[in-house]
């Protein structure tokens, strides 16, 4: 019994409070709505954000600006090291399958070209054409 009635009073000051917040919170939505005159920035305000936001994003552009030159100016101090050269030559032409004879072939300083093993004349005209006709194989000519 004494446990009904303190759920009784505790809904009753629950119902109590949502109704005392519920009617302040309407109170001062409806003074807001009521207002005639919103509250405005002043322009002088206005003008100091616009100009911190231009001087903000130019400064982001100078800072781009600035990194690329002195990347530019550290790959000319320190270019990319070239680790291989491969000959200008005529590509050397193979059907190997295993890996002991391709691995060098592969790694060589002069162009592999690999064809398949058993293929037919017109596949192997087809490739060397091709390999003709491409940017390196130009200089050959």
């Amino acid at each position: 019994m004494l446990m009904c009635v303190q759920r009784l009073q505790v809904r009753n000051v629950q119902s109590y409070l949502i109704q005392q917040v519920g009617a302040e919170i309407a109170k001062i939505l409806y003074d807001l709505a009521i207002q005639e005159e919103p509250m405005r920035p002043s322009w002088l305000r206005f003008q100091q954000l616009q100009l911190q936001v231009h001087i903000n994003r130019g400064l982001r552009h100078i800072v781009w600006i600035g990194l690329r030159r002195v990347a530019l100016i550290y790959r000319f101090l320190h270019p990319h090291l070239v680790v291989q050269k491969i000959k200008e030559e005529a590509p050397i032409w193979g059907s190997q399958n295993t890996a002991q004879e391709l691995h060098p072939l592969i790694k060589g300083e002069q162009r592999f070209e690999h064809l398949i093993t058993g293929a037919s004349d017109a596949y192997i005209k087809r490739r060397k054409a091709d390999c003709r006709s491409c940017l390196w194989s130009k200089r050959l000519k």
